[in-house]
């Protein structure tokens, strides 16, 4: 699964820039063993800020909530903060 540090991104492949309406937001949170490895240093679009969560990664719903979407007045975005569990075997 492939991710990116910077939120306004996020956005833009959610549909939010388009004007259409986002299905949904992931927010991950990473710990020192639970994280994904940073790609900005090999990418071909650098501004992206990706992150490669590596395969078998456990995703676990925390919390849910609906924001304004930044900018489009009128729209929502549903944006889930996740735990991630990587599989070390």
């Amino acid at each position: 699964m492939s991710a990116t540090l910077d939120r306004n991104i996020a956005e833009l492949y959610a549909g939010m820039a388009s004007g259409s309406e986002p299905s949904l937001i992931f927010e991950m949170t990473m710990g020192m063993v639970n994280r994904g490895a940073f790609l900005g240093w090999l990418s071909q679009y650098p501004s992206e800020a990706e992150i490669l969560v590596p395969p078998l990664t456990g995703r676990e719903i925390l919390s849910q909530r609906d924001e304004p979407a930044a900018g489009r007045p009128g729209q929502w975005m549903t944006v889930y903060t996740m735990g991630l569990n990587c599989n070390l075997q």
